[in-house]
């Protein structure tokens, strides 16, 4: 019986083992659309080439790129795996009306040049956090203490990061943090998100 039960154990485990592997095989190897260049890929949306992953981002750009992969190979830029700022408004104000116009989290670091702005970048530039926050209205900008956006989100320090609900009037600070993970910004992402679905 016991024999049993540890084949049949090793069995699930090697079954499981090798879900765990075609799954992460399967994550895109690019951010970027190779037939849309400005256009970031859906997840969910792969094709296999020479063996490696390759992230589109709609189903038409699958279809066009089944009929000739050859051609749009060389336009796939490998580079999911490296840390990149997400991409966003120039201001605080740009943020906070696009995300109102969403409506989206907006996500706003004041970047005073120091070692812990340095920090939260790193930690937003992380790729999966980055690929969390560019579903957000992001922004990072320069912190300055009498600014109209310092004031009218209660930062009083450089360093810092908030996620804002701009909908009501004034925006809604959900979270600031003078120090993160990448973990810690998917998770106030993922809360601040839901937050605006109530």
């Amino acid at each position: 019986m016991r024999k049993k039960a540890f084949v049949l154990g090793a069995a699930l485990a090697v079954a499981l083992g090798g879900g765990l592997a075609w799954t992460q095989a399967r994550k895109p190897i690019n951010r970027k659309c190779p037939l849309k260049p400005d256009v970031r890929v859906d997840p969910e949306l792969t094709v296999v080439y020479n063996g490696k992953p390759i992230g589109l981002c709609c189903t038409d750009c699958v279809d066009k790129w089944k009929k000739n992969p050859s051609a749009y190979f060389a336009s796939v830029k490998a580079d999911a795996h490296l840390p990149q700022e997400p991409e966003g408004y120039t201001g605080a104000k740009e943020a906070l009306d696009a995300g109102k116009g969403g409506p989206y989290l907006v996500v706003i670091l004041f970047d005073d040049k120091g070692p812990k702005s340095a920090a939260l970048l790193k930690a937003v530039s992380d790729p999966n956090a980055e690929a969390a926050v560019a579903n957000c209205a992001y922004a990072r900008v320069e912190f300055k203490k009498d600014s109209e956006a310092a004031k009218l989100l209660s930062v009083s320090e450089g360093g810092t990061l908030v996620f804002v609900d701009p909908r009501p009037s004034p925006p809604k600070v959900l979270k600031s943090l003078t120090a993160a993970t990448p973990a810690a910004v998917i998770k106030e992402v993922n809360e601040g998100r839901k937050a605006l679905e109530k």
